[in-house]
């Protein structure tokens, strides 16, 4: 065993730590973090290797738009300009293909309003999942942030 091999069990034991005790979620991404750690320590467990071949990211995707009583966007196609699958719900309880997940991504919307104001809203990768085509502008109204904490 080498140090990185080492490095990588602790890693995956305080990754598991924090879920199990509640200080992390266990959302899309923290899963697909803990599947792919434990593919790599598939010399330990013994079990076949799912087919992560790559950690999991989660990117920050800005789009700017006027104002509309619909702001439109298409998940399907952002995911893939980041070359990735989209994530696909595959069995009768709605559960989510972790293969195919490679990049979650959360939604930055800057919307400029008729009266030249600007807002800015965040739509997490765990509601982004669930998106398609688009938001309301009152349904966006939930994902509103504040402008001065913008990156």
């Amino acid at each position: 065993m080498d140090v990185r091999f080492l490095t990588h069990i602790a890693n995956t034991a305080v990754l598991l730590a924090r879920i199990l005790e509640g200080t992390w979620q266990a959302d899309l991404y923290t899963t697909h973090r803990l599947r792919w750690s434990l593919n790599l320590l598939r010399s330990l467990h013994k079990v076949p290797a799912d087919s992560y071949i790559k950690p999991p990211s989660l990117a920050l995707v800005r789009i700017h738009r006027d104002e509309a009583s619909f702001i439109h966007f298409h998940v399907e196609k952002i995911a893939l300009e980041l070359n990735q699958p989209m994530m696909v719900p595959t069995d009768k309880y709605g559960e989510v293909d972790m293969r195919r997940t490679h990049a979650l991504f959360d939604l930055e919307i800057f919307v400029t309003h008729t009266s030249g104001e600007k807002s800015r809203y965040l739509v997490p990768f765990t509601s982004v999942s669930l998106l398609q085509n688009g938001l309301p502008m009152e349904r966006l109204a939930e994902f509103r942030v504040s402008l001065t904490n913008a990156a």
